[in-house]
């Protein structure tokens, strides 16, 4: 759900080799995206030099065609700025390779920069995008393991659904409830503490958006109070769970 008292006028700042030039738009000072940017259409045509140059009228006009002469970005939240990342910059930098797109775009997100959607993708669907991306590659080099994972022959209709990214959310819970994941031999001597559910997992994120650095943080503070005996492991244990509700948002 969002938040409107987070959805607060702004003004980007686009630093070109021939100076600066100031568009108003709208940030989300929750997600940091910046969106609804007024009057790009007309920027560009004026730094393009091409007078042949024109939009399709049903697309929205970029700053791509000129991204060479652009020297960084930034946005005006509140009379403070910002660092402003344009993701179809990281997207087009991605396609000429050399660059893990995940670690791209995990670092802007890991930063708290404001950011510009790419073809109507968020910053967060744009790395579970790449993520989707590496899962299905993985699963083409590995065919019979990721099979036996989800339950369903590598010729399979399910299978095919899976890997051309065709199967909706309930299609694959039902096909994780299905499956039986064995864990390493390693993992043994604490299966008992994971099947009961006595861990902490801070993977990337969280509900929707639980920036995982933070819980990092967190309990590396509240361990050095265990190891003191300042405070018990309950207790370390509550002021992560604490933590956890303090930055988790919808």
């Amino acid at each position: 759900m969002v938040n409107n008292s987070n959805i607060v006028n702004a003004m980007v700042k686009y630093h070109f080799s021939d100076g600066i030039h100031t568009l108003p738009c709208k940030v989300n000072k929750q997600t940091h995206e910046v969106f609804d940017i007024s009057g790009k259409t007309q920027l560009v045509k004026e730094l393009v030099e091409d007078d042949d140059f024109s939009f399709d009228s049903d697309e929205e006009a970029t700053l791509f065609e000129v991204y060479d002469d652009l020297d960084y970005a930034e946005v005006e939240v509140d009379g403070k700025l910002y660092p402003f990342q344009i993701l179809e910059m990281i997207d087009e930098a991605l396609q000429d390779g050399g660059m893990n797109p995940i670690e791209e775009y995990s670092a802007v997100e890991k930063s708290g920069d404001y950011w510009e959607a790419v073809d109507g993708m968020s910053l967060t669907q744009c790395i579970r995008s790449w993520r989707w991306w590496e899962l299905k590659n993985s699963i083409e080099h590995n065919r019979t393991a990721i099979a036996d994972f989800i339950g369903a022959n590598p010729g399979s209709a399910t299978y095919v659904k899976v890997l051309n990214g065709n199967t909706n959310q309930t299609e694959i819970c039902d096909m994780l409830d299905k499956a039986e994941a064995q864990m390493p031999e390693e993992y043994e001597y604490v299966a008992d503490i994971i099947n009961n559910g006595n861990i902490a997992f801070p993977s990337d994120r969280w509900s929707v958006n639980l920036p995982s650095q933070s819980l990092f943080d967190e309990f590396t503070a509240q361990l050095q109070g265990v190891i003191s005996g300042d405070i018990s492991g309950d207790d370390l244990v509550k002021a992560i769970d604490t933590k956890a509700d303090s930055i988790r948002y919808e």
